[in-house]
């Protein structure tokens, strides 16, 4: 039989054995394909090629050999996916390609406890695809922090004049508009490299007057992923100043990045373990069926130097 184009609709037609999700026979290997009992809130983590990937590993499965194989059209047969629902019982792996999938609906304490943390944590990183939101939820995070007495620097070479428009109102100060990475590493280097600089004065004061007071500054790193290339050694400075430096005088900084590798980053090799011990990140998608830079409701978290992420309600107010 031919499927339709819909994955969902192809996987409905499927022998019905393979629609129970509750028969015993079947239930290990939903299990280790990471299908139940969260089977939901799987399904609508994927994008559309791990949907017939999905669809084909279930006909292979479950299928008995005898009957003729629907036809899946396939460039080539993709290994399976990478993702578990077993995780929280092998807290021992360490491999960050393993997604935690939790076996039931994020709930309304989840999602508080996950704003507090945006709030008030020291290096937060907001990670997606675009038009996931993240520049939105930063400006959340900013204005709640204007509201404590934050002085915020917005650094982003791609912000339309809107976002600036609505920052600038905010009496935000923007950096690296119009792709102007050169005034992105003169910022860098005014305030974290040298002995002139800010990082440096406000750590003559720290170790110089007893029960120093500073102002709370928050840097707001957008669009970081081409930095390493035209920024350069400034942002990786700014970058590991901000792990090991900025607590002390009350600086913090959140990222915005498409990815969590070092490359996207802007950071060195051996820096990864020091990057994720102190980051708490929160991971956000785009809706491709509800149209254009259509946020997810659902994001996923990670907490700092753990490994696993875990599933979480997007308010609207964040976006």
């Amino acid at each position: 039989m031919d499927l339709p184009q819909d994955p969902f609709q192809a996987l409905c037609q499927l022998p019905q054995a393979i629609q129970d999700w509750h028969e015993a026979d079947i239930y290990r290997e939903q299990m280790r394909m990471g299908l139940a009992p969260c089977y939901k809130f799987f399904w609508d983590s994927l994008d559309d090629s791990q949907r017939w990937r999905l669809v084909a590993l279930l006909m292979d499965s479950f299928l008995p050999k005898d009957l003729p194989c629907p036809k899946v059209t396939l460039t080539k047969r993709a290994a399976p996916l990478k993702t578990t629902a077993l995780r929280s019982q092998n807290e021992g792996l360490k491999n960050p390609d393993l997604d935690y999938i939790p076996s039931q609906a994020p709930s309304d304490d989840e999602t508080e406890k996950v704003k507090q943390i945006m709030l008030t944590w020291q290096n937060v990183r907001l990670i997606g695809m675009k038009g996931s939101g993240k520049t939105s939820k930063a400006r959340w995070i900013c204005q709640n922090r204007l509201s404590q007495g934050h002085k915020i620097h917005w650094i982003n070479p791609h912000l339309s004049a809107h976002d600036s428009q609505l920052l600038k109102a905010l009496g935000v100060n923007i950096v690296g508009g119009g792709r102007d990475y050169d005034a992105i590493a003169d910022f860098c280097k005014q305030w974290v490299m040298g002995e002139n600089s800010k990082l440096t004065e406000s750590y003559d004061r720290y170790a110089s007057e007893i029960g120093a007071k500073f102002q709370p500054i928050t840097f707001v790193v957008d669009e970081l992923t081409n930095y390493k290339e035209l920024v350069g050694e400034p942002i990786e400075v700014f970058i590991k100043a901000s792990i090991q430096e900025f607590s002390k005088i009350n600086w913090s900084t959140v990222y915005v990045t498409h990815n969590d590798t070092l490359a996207c980053m802007a950071c060195p090799s051996g820096f990864s373990d020091a990057i994720r011990d102190n980051l708490f990140d929160l991971r956000t998608e785009a809706d491709p069926l509800q149209g254009n830079r259509i946020p997810k409701a659902i994001g996923r978290f990670r907490m700092p130097s753990e490994h696993k992420w875990t599933d979480v309600k997007i308010p609207v107010e964040w976006q």
